[in-house]
């Protein structure tokens, strides 16, 4: 059976059900806001459009321009986000020492092709995976459960839904993926923060999240 969807319009009337496609229509003409109230037919229940993960990137991109204003908080700028980058990368590669105090020992002069290279690191892969595991468990958890990881308190910013509310743990590990993202763009991702009017990077427009600063 398809899903659904009705909406409560700012006229207080209830309209629907419509399919999602349709759903879509209604944002583009700007009938549905972040907090507009809309039912879905498999959970039965109301909840803001903002939270409906297959609204993006069409809601994504009608908070992005109205979402600053609405909430007044103090959007983290570039330079801000590199310093927390800077301090958790410290802190997990301290944790890592500890945990794993000896380093993999390659000779790079022997090796010349990828095979060589995933050979010579077959020794260290349990490591590896194990810091892996340990940084997504970081990032994930502590953004969805305080908002922010160690080096985000430490420059008093914090991640939120464009709404201004705290991340759902399934939110927090999308923004995670779209970090591994970043990386594969070699950074691109996490360098249009300094551009955009919204500060947002790859990895937010994503999980349809913004850092702010704690007021």
């Amino acid at each position: 059976m398809e899903t659904t969807y009705k909406i409560i319009g700012g006229d207080g009337v209830e309209y629907g059900p419509i399919s999602l496609p349709e759903l879509k229509a209604w944002i583009a003409d700007g009938r549905i806001a972040g907090r507009t109230q809309i039912w879905r037919s498999d959970q039965a229940r109301w909840l803001p459009a903002i939270q409906y993960q297959e609204l993006y990137p069409e809601i994504g991109q009608i908070e992005a321009l109205s979402a600053p204003a609405e909430s007044g908080a103090r959007l983290a700028g570039f330079w801000v986000r590199v310093g927390a980058y800077l301090l958790d990368f410290m802190l997990l590669n301290l944790l890592f020492l500890l945990i794993w105090p000896s380093k993999p020992e390659v000779d790079l002069s022997k090796i010349r092709t990828i095979q060589e290279w995933l050979t010579a690191m077959e020794p260290f892969r349990s490591q590896i995976e194990g810091q892996a595991l340990i940084q997504m468990v970081y990032y994930v958890v502590m953004h969805w459960q305080f908002g922010a990881t160690f080096g985000k308190m430490a420059v008093r910013a914090r991640v939120t839904n464009l709404d201004g509310t705290r991340l759902s743990l399934g939110r927090s590990f999308v923004r995670w993926l779209g970090s591994i993202l970043n990386w594969l763009t070699c950074g691109i991702g996490y360098v249009v923060v300094a551009f955009r009017a919204d500060k947002r990077g790859l990895h937010d427009l994503i999980a349809g999240t913004k850092v702010v600063y704690r007021e």
